[in-house]
């Protein structure tokens, strides 16, 4: 979560769907805020205003999405995508390599696309 912008995340279902929820909770697992999304075709962007769910600015820092779906009441496959630039490779014996970027880092395999600036 950015000091002043709001925090946007983007995701990608299997399949339409009735209902997408975001859970959003602080670097320790503490839970900060439920926000109902409008799922329109099989991706959506969630805005978050950075504000718990009593109406409070939370500090910027670290904090977790987790996105439910569903379709007719049973559950379906919700991922978010995010882009980073990346800005070093950290490998580790025979273990995957760690893309590193500013704001943390990921592993190889969770990447879904390579993209040159523009």
């Amino acid at each position: 979560l950015p000091a002043s912008d709001p925090a946007q995340i983007t995701y990608n279902l299997d399949e339409p769907v009735d209902r997408v929820t975001a859970e959003v909770s602080d670097a320790l697992g503490n839970h900060v805020r439920t926000i109902a999304l409008n799922p329109e075709g099989l991706q959506g962007v969630m805005l978050w205003d950075g504000k718990s769910d009593i109406g409070l600015r939370v500090p910027p820092g670290d904090y977790r999405i987790a996105l439910t779906a569903q379709a007719g009441g049973r559950p379906v496959n919700a991922s978010s995508i995010t882009v980073h630039e990346v800005t070093g490779v950290r490998t580790r014996d025979e273990s995957e390599p760690l893309l590193i970027f500013d704001s943390g880092s990921a592993p190889l395999s969770s990447v879904s696309g390579i993209f040159t600036r523009s």
